[in-house]
């Protein structure tokens, strides 16, 4: 899981550990994939320091998958908090 707009001098701190995705496309390629081949992103750009956030995570695989899709993240939501790191101190 990666965030992406994370604010300058703060540190993202991630509470789900894991979801499930499920993918569509010929077999052979599915089957084939590995959990490094999956990326999870979410925009933390509207987030707030120490609050516990939801969002909905964009789900990109490597390259050469082009040919399978991700169903649906709808029920998904990444939670996470922005920390200032001179608070874990």
């Amino acid at each position: 899981i990666v965030p992406t707009n994370v604010p300058e001098g703060l540190e993202f701190e991630l509470v789900t550990k894991q979801f499930s995705v499920t993918l569509r496309g010929p077999k052979a390629l599915v089957d084939a994939i590995q959990a490094a081949d999956i990326t999870a992103v979410v925009d933390v750009a509207d987030a707030s320091v120490n609050d516990l956030h939801g969002g909905k995570p964009v789900v990109k695989l490597s390259a050469g998958y082009e040919a399978v899709g991700v169903m649906s993240t709808d029920n998904v939501q990444i939670m996470f908090k922005l920390v200032n790191p001179s608070d874990k101190e």
